[in-house]
């Protein structure tokens, strides 16, 4: 694993409730393709901030990854939806792309 996922680990261990280090390193994990476990974190993010809008486009975007395509439209209909309520068009407009990959 490289370097940055350890650097968030050690700094996640030495403050477990830090939220941004959670995403960091769930974002570090995805990045990297550890999709399993950035899910369980973006998932714990999500839980403590139901708005943040670019945690659920990664929880989208990593279930998309794993196949659970239930998920995925759950978190890509999320992202949509808080990113029009936050007014932010990019997200939205990727989060709807994606949306058009998943079976139906």
């Amino acid at each position: 694993m490289s370097e940055r996922i350890t650097q968030f680990r050690q700094k996640l261990s030495t403050s477990p409730e830090n939220l941004l280090f959670k995403y960091s390193l769930a974002q570090a994990l995805f990045e990297e393709n550890h999709f399993a476990e950035a899910i369980e974190l973006f998932e714990e993010c999500i839980a403590d901030r139901a708005d943040w809008m670019l945690v659920a486009l990664y929880l989208g975007k990593a279930y998309l990854e794993t196949g659970d395509s239930k998920h995925s439209e759950k978190y890509l209909n999320l992202t949509i939806e808080l990113g029009q309520k936050q007014n932010h068009d990019d997200p939205v407009e990727e989060a709807k792309q994606l949306l058009a990959t998943l079976p139906k």
